[in-house]
């Protein structure tokens, strides 16, 4: 009925392959319905990384090295849409920080500087989740505008409000 949250990031200075990523796994996303009570899966909603779904090459952290693998930019897209279910105020079942910082996740908005708002992923074993705890569904709208990313989570208000303060 309404919008309860969005979540937004920056990818500007990303590579092709890494905007590419970006655009593949944004798109599995978008449409998206989470029932009243369900527990939401980004990488279950993702599916296989690979080259066989459209992936490309480029890098990821695995192992605190920075190496080319299949899928590198997925986690901005989890970062971004973590930080729709965080603006939300849905609680989060599952979520992992890099395990250094990434300046694509470190803006300034409503919420101060980024440091912090990111999750990783690395399906299956790295996941990031939230329950859609509210008596409604909710639909997950994705997509692209440039070099940002936007998830928008709709459904009805219940009155929740989300204070965060500092990274």
């Amino acid at each position: 009925n309404e919008l309860v949250g969005v979540g937004y990031s920056n990818f500007y200075g990303s590579t092709y392959n890494r905007k590419h990523n970006i655009a593949v796994a944004m798109n599995r996303y978008d449409g998206v319905l989470v029932a009243p009570g369900a527990d939401f899966s980004f990488g279950e909603q993702l599916g296989p990384v690979d080259g066989s779904t459209g992936y490309k090459k480029e890098l990821v952290i695995k192992e605190g090295l920075t190496i080319p693998e299949y899928g590198g930019g997925v986690c901005q897209v989890s970062s971004t849409l973590f930080r729709a279910v965080l603006n939300s105020g849905f609680p989060i079942v599952e979520r992992h920080p890099h395990s250094y910082a990434v300046g694509y996740y470190a803006y300034g908005d409503e919420w101060g500087d980024g440091w912090g708002l990111d999750a990783t992923v690395y399906p299956p074993q790295v996941d990031m989740q939230f329950t859609n705890d509210s008596e409604h569904y909710i639909l997950i709208e994705s997509y692209t505008y440039g070099t940002m990313a936007y998830f928008k989570m709709y459904g009805t208000k219940d009155g929740r409000e989300v204070n965060m303060e500092g990274p």
